[in-house]
């Protein structure tokens, strides 16, 4: 069983190699990673659009051809291979036995998602951006594999017992591949992504039945429970598709509305109250007769509007149903409601109850006190012994307390009864509110009840009606089937040639448009006198006053002259190094920096001759090394590569060549055909009327 896997997992991968052999986009790709290094000498940005089901697969693979796809292997000191995939629909990139950054989000929703692979000189590390955002970061970079190359969607794997150790194929769409090296605009590059429009309609369906569309325009439609859906364009125009009537409202307030009829007849009232009745549409006359087209267009219209209808039933019945179902829950929290607001309003005025007696009774006890207090004045009042005024005081000034004691605690009860009384009203209003939404509810019911049998009712009589209608237009497509294979055959292998031509020569063009700039930058680095030179720019350094300069050589004795023709002279002459002052001065020399640098804001002077180039400034040089210069092996190299790439895009020009001459002779048959094949069509029409 496990040979036979293999031999399974190695023949589909040896097939996805032919086929992305023969995908002209997936050629496009690889020419144009074909420059990219990612062993750290180069700023990079790479930017792509996927859509996919499928959890894992190879999106590109810097590796070893094998026969199964790519062989994943380590270079040790050689460098290793590096691999842009999906694992578990997470983007990943990994640099053989360095490690793997993976984002986080998940790509394998069949949606179209816009991803990218980001590294920085400056911080020395990968990213992973989705959909605008950087998810992960890490790895520094490493040596690429010698001898690795470019490949797409391939399996990858150790050997050919594991074809796909690493990842399987990929199994989706791969567009829009682009890659910058130029740092400054990565982020603007990622944006502009994000922000266009995708290639087809992305719908997100809600928790609560609705939908939100994004359309392949930018618009965004709105889809209620109920299927009403409303699109906002970007002028302002609001339009509402209510099953067969259509409601366009204008930046203005002009109100247009689109009511299709059942005989496929269309009503459009405009603004101005005019109405105007448009006949359905036929199919266009092509190998059959007129009648017949009619017929068959006039059928698939009526299926289609039929099947509208149906759906828009089914929509009422499912949100009459639902509507139902909230209704017998909103019925039962109701009833909760009303049963703890009754108790809560019988716990409450039972609670006033014993506060009214807790009143009471403080009441009494405060009476009781304020005798006592009366008595023990009269008796002080009687009484001469020292010893007794000042017992019955102490009595007094106790009574007093208690009093006071009482007095309070019978405020408090009162208090009490009355905040109960208030929350006893208030849970009775509650309950008498909750009977009266009971019985509205009870209502709702039963008025839902009524609109969902009558949805239901509707539904199933207008879907025995569609399936008759299907039943009655498959036995006609049937007869005219048979007789039309050879060209349905013939016409179907026409879209796809042409389709596919239209896709190559869009990939084509992109190609050439890049070949052009590459002979433009060419023939412009021709008249460019220092196209040979690789300078490495050093600093911004002090010069001293006059006598002791820090580089002591001057060229052409203080003229103004260009960076090149300094770097030139300095060649010539032997030197290391060459330093720009004071807007174009050429000074040069083998040694410098006895005097201080200083920041290179300080180098501030535009040259005269060359304003896009600083020449240091007041007593301060622009130092460069002067550094390596081979003119002609520099412009050999770049003719080389523009020749290469002009030999690519003729290629594939006389291949796009080829298919056209192919959808041109499937054109020719075609005809062929459709005159062939007209009388047998007359044919079958006629004998559909019997």
């Amino acid at each position: 069983m496990l040979e036979e896997k293999i031999k399974s997992d190695e023949s589909a991968a040896n097939a996805q190699k032919a086929k992305n052999a023969l995908n002209s986009y997936y050629r496009t790709i690889v020419k144009k990673l074909q420059p990219v290094k990612f062993d750290g000498t180069q700023d990079l940005q790479i930017l792509a659009k996927i859509k996919t089901t499928t959890p894992n697969g190879t999106l590109f693979a810097h590796a070893f051809p094998a026969t199964w796809g790519a062989k994943w292997e380590s270079g040790g000191t050689q460098g290793q291979g590096k691999m842009l995939f999906l694992r578990n629909g997470r983007l990943c990139f990994d640099i053989g036995w360095v490690g793997v950054v993976q984002g986080t989000s998940n790509l394998a929703d069949g949606k179209p998602h816009k991803i990218g692979l980001r590294y920085t000189k400056a911080e020395n590390k990968f990213s992973l951006v989705v959909d605008g955002n950087v998810e992960a970061s890490g790895l520094h970079a490493v040596d690429d594999r010698v001898g690795a190359e470019f490949m797409i969607g391939l399996s990858v794997g150790h050997s050919a017992r594991n074809v796909a150790s690493m990842a399987p194929i990929y199994t989706g769409s791969i567009d829009d591949f682009r890659v910058s090296t130029a740092p400054a605009q990565f982020a603007t590059a990622v944006a502009t992504m994000v922000a266009e429009p995708p290639t087809e309609p992305v719908t997100t369906v809600n928790a609560d039945g609705t939908k939100n569309i994004l359309n392949t325009d930018g618009t965004k439609t709105e889809v209620t429970a109920t299927g009403v859906a409303t699109t906002v364009a970007a002028d302002g125009t609001k339009t509402v598709v209510d099953g067969h009537k259509k409601t366009v409202t204008a930046a203005g307030g002009a109100v247009t509305t689109v009511l299709t009829n059942a005989d496929g007849t269309t009503t459009t009232t405009r603004p101005d109250g005019t109405v105007e009745t448009t006949a359905a549409p036929t199919a266009p006359s092509t190998t059959a007769s007129s009648e017949e087209l009619d017929e068959e267009a006039q059928g698939a219209v009526e299926i289609e509007m039929a099947i509208t209808q149906a759906e828009t039933t089914k929509l009422a019945a499912e949100a009459a149903s639902a509507l139902s179902e909230k209704l017998n829950a909103d019925e039962v929290t109701t009833a909760a409601a009303e049963q703890a607001s009754e108790a809560q309003a019988i716990l409450l005025e039972e609670q006033s109850l014993l506060a009214d007696e807790e009143a009471v009774d403080a009441t009494l006890a405060e009476e009781e006190a304020l005798g006592e207090i009366a008595q023990a004045e009269d008796l002080l009042t009687k009484t001469s012994d020292v010893l007794e005024q000042a017992e019955v005081q102490q009595k007094l000034d106790e009574a007093l307390d208690k009093a006071k004691e009482l007095a309070a605690r019978k405020l408090a009860a009162e208090a009490a009864r009355a905040e109960y009384l208030a929350k006893a009203a208030e849970a009775k209003a509650t309950a008498e509110a909750a009977k009266a939404k009971a019985i509205e509810i009870k209502l709702a019911k039963e008025k839902a009840a009524r609109a969902r049998a009558r949805a239901e009712a509707e539904l199933k009589a207008k879907t025995e009606r569609l399936n008759a209608k299907v039943r009655e237009q498959a036995l006609k497509e049937a007869i005219r089937a048979a007789r039309r294979k050879n060209l349905r055959r013939f016409g179907c292998e026409l879209a796809a040639k042409t389709e596919a031509n239209e896709d190559e020569a869009e990939q084509i063009y992109a190609t050439a448009v890049e070949v052009v700039n590459r002979v433009k930058a060419f023939n412009k680095s021709l008249t460019e006198t220092d196209a040979g030179y690789k300078p490495e720019y050093i600093g911004c350094f002090k010069d001293p006053k006059r006598n002791d300069r820090d580089l002591p050589h001057i060229y052409k004795n203080y003229a103004r002259t260009k960076k090149a023709d300094c770097l030139a002279a300095a060649k010539k002459a032997g030197y290391k190094f060459i330093g720009l002052q004071y807007g174009g001065e050429c000074w040069m020399g083998n040694d410098f920096v006895r005097f201080g640098q200083y920041d290179d804001s300080k180098c501030s002077q535009k040259c005269h001759l060359e304003p896009d180039t600083i020449c240091g400034g007041s007593w301060r040089n622009s130092v460069y090394e002067v550094g390596a210069y081979d003119p002609v092996a520099k412009r050999a190299e770049t003719a080389r590569e523009v020749s290469a790439s002009v030999e690519g895009i003729i290629a594939d020009i006389d291949e796009a060549r080829g298919n056209a001459a192919v959808a041109h002779k499937l054109a020719d048959e075609l005809a062929y055909l459709t005159g062939a094949d007209l009388l047998v069509l007359k044919q079958a029409a006629a004998f559909d009327q019997l």
